[in-house]
């Protein structure tokens, strides 16, 4: 009898452990953060931009670290109408500047990646939406001539713009002359470095450093007209 308890002890623990090694293995990863694994690097949201038809004005920042584009509204691909987004390395999405819906040209960013500006028009006037490219909010608009250009510290725009108030001599697109303006971004504080007269009107050209631009006079007159190019320094 105690012979046949023996096999039976014997047996049943044979098929418990037989039990025990078929049981499945834990995956290694159990419990990884899933919205990490959802992640988007540039190469992967480059990809998925390229792939919508609908998707214009892809412009990465510097570093490459947060894109802006343009999402066409349905019927008004001829118009390149459509709203800004911002999408941000290792998001599992993109986010929507819901107060950016316009026709956008194009964007630029500042050297540090931290605000983009959204060009905006058909005509030498344009307008600018300042954006925050990390919380994805308005800053702020500003009207300009031609271009705008970031300071190389990052957080101010040089501009020009239309001044009615002094009429060129001789008729142009523009409402009046243009003068230089200073924008600091931080502090919404436009600053004008120069001014233009009857006989010319000025727009910006780059930043030379931090403590100068290049600029460029446009002479007008009834039989032409001639260019001459300044430093500023501010």
């Amino acid at each position: 009898m105690k012979n046949i308890w023996k096999i039976s002890l014997i047996f049943l623990l044979i098929i418990t452990l037989a039990g025990c090694s078929g049981e499945k293995a834990k995956p290694v990863d159990e419990g990884k953060d899933l919205a990490q694994e959802k992640a988007f690097g540039y190469e992967e949201i480059q990809k998925e931009l390229e792939g919508n038809s609908k998707v214009i004005n892809i412009t990465w920042s510097n570093d490459r670290t947060k894109v802006a584009y343009t999402l066409q509204q349905d019927g008004t691909e001829m118009y390149e109408v459509g709203e800004m987004y911002l999408w941000q390395v290792g998001a599992e999405s993109p986010m929507a500047v819901n107060e950016v819906n316009d026709r956008i040209s194009g964007y630029k960013w500042s050297s540090d990646g931290n605000y983009v500006l959204a060009d905006i028009g058909t005509s030498v006037s344009r307008l600018g939406s300042i954006v925050d490219a990390n919380s994805g909010k308005l800053i702020g608009n500003i009207n300009y001539i031609g271009n705008a250009f970031w300071s190389p510290a990052a957080n101010q725009l040089l501009f020009a713009k239309d001044n009615p108030a002094v009429v060129m001599q001789v008729a142009t697109e523009l409402n009046g002359t243009t003068d230089l303006y200073i924008l600091d971004v931080k502090e919404q504080k436009e600053t004008k470095i120069f001014e233009g007269t009857e006989e010319y009107y000025v727009v910006p050209v780059k930043w030379i450093n931090e403590k100068e631009i290049s600029a460029t006079k446009y002479y007008l007159t009834s039989d032409g007209g001639r260019e001459e190019s300044i430093t500023l320094k501010l």
